[in-house]
């Protein structure tokens, strides 16, 4: 079966293309990371981490969320580094690596304690729709992902040209009305 590519390809042989950076909050921190992006958005080893502590201002989050975009990156099948990225990397061994850092940053044991009352904000900025959009979920108990089916979640867009300050308060605003944790 064929792969529907549509949504992706625009009618002028351009592809749509979205960049990602995730901005979850825990207790102790919050974890601003650039993404390498293609129909998923994965962690990219070239790309940059923010870690802000939780008094962190608007102003802050949001320079550190301007400067993860800027630094994520889309890579299409085409690109000569899609294979290493997306097909060869196993799920399974990142999320236990990516936790077993987490955990390391907030000095505590075991992954319940990490994200006990954390919440997970996607931050995508759409090229073609010149917009960010700010999603927030919270974590599902027993999963390793963020969910979005069964909380009430939190969405924020503002314009692509938004201040550091307005993209901080968009996300603080996303936040304060993402779903609960379970």
């Amino acid at each position: 079966m064929k792969e529907d590519r549509s949504y992706y390809d625009l009618p002028n042989g351009d592809r749509r293309e979205n960049y990602s950076v995730t901005a979850n909050a825990f207790t102790k921190f919050y974890l601003i990371e650039s993404k390498v992006c293609y129909r998923a958005a994965l962690p990219d080893p070239e790309g940059v981490r923010h870690v802000l502590p939780p008094e962190a201002s608007a102003e802050e989050i949001g320079a550190a969320i301007l400067d993860a975009l800027a630094h994520s990156r889309f890579i299409p099948p085409s690109h000569p580094e899609f294979d290493a990225l997306f097909t060869q990397r196993k799920a399974a061994e990142l999320v236990d690596t990516y936790d077993a850092e987490l955990m390391r940053l907030a000095g505590v044991k075991t992954k319940a304690s990490l994200y006990r009352g954390a919440k997970g904000v996607n931050v995508t900025h759409h090229a073609d729709w010149g917009e960010i959009t700010i999603f927030a979920c919270a974590r599902r108990k027993g999963r390793y992902f963020w969910s979005q089916t069964t909380d009430v979640s939190g969405e924020e867009t503002v314009p692509f040209g938004a201040s550091a300050r307005e993209v901080g308060e968009a996300y603080l605003r996303a936040l304060a009305k993402g779903g609960s944790v379970s």
